[in-house]
């Protein structure tokens, strides 16, 4: 975990309004973003609740493999563009991957 201070260092540099805003648009966004997803994957999705919690571990997963594994210098892509890569494609993956393991068991 010692990989994912720059990511504790932020939140924990976050005071007074900054955090709250913070929260509130991260809070906002996940679940937003699991309305959307239930909307395009309609009868493959899982439904508002458990997309947003997918997207939410995502976002996790997808910034500790970023931070552990994938470093800037190794990786010929800029930082701000690894991250988000990252975040994205860990999230459709595991979105993905979950709409077969459904599949397969109903």
């Amino acid at each position: 975990m010692a990989a994912m201070h720059p990511v504790f260092e932020f939140f924990n540099r976050l005071e007074g309004f900054e955090f709250a805003a913070f929260w509130i648009a991260s809070f906002t966004g996940i679940v937003m973003s699991g309305f959307f997803i239930d909307y395009l994957m309609q009868r493959q999705g899982f439904g508002p609740l458990f997309n947003a919690l997918y997207v939410l571990g995502g976002v996790w997963l997808g910034l500790y493999l970023r931070f552990n594994y994938l470093l800037p210098n190794k990786v010929h892509f800029n930082d701000p563009f690894l991250t988000i890569s990252c975040i994205f494609g860990v999230t459709s993956l595991l979105l993905i991957l979950m709409a077969f393991v459904r599949n397969r068991t109903s």
